[in-house]
């Protein structure tokens, strides 16, 4: 019975995809904290705020996705939504170059983000391995895949905590620099990026997480749509999720402009495309 699922060449693709992003997110999600703590210096109360908002957001955005995923497919989902977490993974190192205010609102928007990006994730990955799942078999076929992701869960931190205390140490800068030689000569230069310890751990679990995203590829799901689609679709709900929630005028209308503003342009987009 645990061997019927590898059989199938689908379900085998979903449950490679599912282990290699859970790989992924565990790679990096428990050094959140101690990069905060120790190279941002934030102070535990804001820590705790920022985490309490990115649950927040988590939890508001899973009507959104639900909706989205029902009305379209549950890969699709993903194929949005976990773009967007790599990329607040990939902002992790960006954020000790600022200082002062700037760091905290990158800090804010990164949770922010994260939290709903997640949200889409894992109720695509749920959704995704239920209904892919044949009828009467399913038990086995879940287990199988459970076991997969628990494996993959518990080794990465494992990994990444071994990856961390080796590239402690470890500093990598690529420098801009403006040269000139005349009568008055100019000679300028300033570090454009700069990685060191944890920020290497950050890149890795973006690497496999992207991988992780090339794996999703071969995964087959009736319902296919483009990913513009279902971002503009994820804003109407947005949209209409901030209606409901905002009793205050302003505020509803401040918080809608950013979705009004997209969904106008995706239009416009769509009906160049056409």
């Amino acid at each position: 019975l645990l061997f019927e699922p590898m059989r199938d060449v689908n379900y085998r693709n979903l449950s490679i995809f599912l282990a290699l992003w859970l790989f992924a997110a565990n790679f990096a999600g428990p050094f959140f904290t101690v990069y905060m703590l120790r190279r941002l210096e934030f102070p535990m109360a804001l820590i705790l705020s920022l985490t309490v908002i990115s649950q927040m957001l988590h939890v508001f955005a899973l009507r959104a996705w639900g909706r989205i995923a029902d009305r379209f497919n549950s890969r699709s989902v993903i194929a949005v939504a976990g773009p967007v977490y790599l990329l607040c993974l990939l902002a992790w190192p960006l954020m000790s170059m600022t200082s002062g205010t700037f760091t905290i609102l990158f800090a804010l928007l990164f949770h922010a983000c994260a939290g709903t990006a997640s949200a889409g994730v894992g109720i695509g990955a749920s959704n995704l391995t239920l209904r892919l799942a044949p009828r009467g078999r399913a038990t086995a076929y879940l287990s199988v895949n459970a076991l997969l992701q628990g494996m993959a869960a518990a080794v990465a931190p494992l990994l990444a905590g071994l990856a961390a205390d080796a590239l402690e140490r470890h500093r990598m800068a690529i420098t801009f620099r403006w040269h000139y030689e005349g009568a008055a000569p100019v000679d300028l230069g300033f570090p454009a990026l700069v990685l060191e310890g944890l920020d290497f751990v950050f890149l890795a679990a973006v690497i496999f997480g992207f991988y992780a995203m090339h794996r999703l590829t071969t995964v087959h799901e009736e319902g296919n749509v483009p990913r513009r689609e279902v971002q503009r679709e994820f804003f109407s709900e947005f949209e209409r999720l901030a209606i409901k929630v905002s009793s205050v005028a302003g505020l509803r209308y401040f918080g809608t402009l950013a979705a009004y503003t997209f969904a106008k342009t995706s239009r416009r987009n769509g009906s160049r495309q056409d």
